[in-house]
């Protein structure tokens, strides 16, 4: 059996067909306003603030849990800084 012959594009034809879909979505952009996103639509903005309140949680959630693993750094930091340098504070702390 011989195989049939393949039908595909040029590559200036799919060239062309991107840039006209670059341009469209440029378009679409420009019609938002300047670095608006594809769909300007306010409950995409709403989901984007709360992804904030979201990685900012995790942010604190992940320092909270991991200052156990060095929290006599953090006094002896504390004991230099208020005694003005003169006590490094691993007398205090050991």
């Amino acid at each position: 059996m011989i195989p049939a012959a393949a039908l595909a594009d040029s590559i200036e034809d799919i060239a062309a067909r991107n840039a006209v879909a670059a341009e469209a979505a440029r378009g679409e952009k420009k019609k938002c306003g300047y670095g608006a996103l594809p769909q300007c639509d306010t409950e995409v903005e709403q989901d984007n603030g709360s992804s904030l309140g979201l990685v900012g949680g995790v942010l604190v959630g992940s320092v909270a849990l991991s200052v156990p693993f060095y929290w006599k750094n953090l006094a002896r930091l504390g004991t230099k800084i208020t005694s003005g340098g003169k006590d490094d504070g691993y007398d205090t702390f050991k």
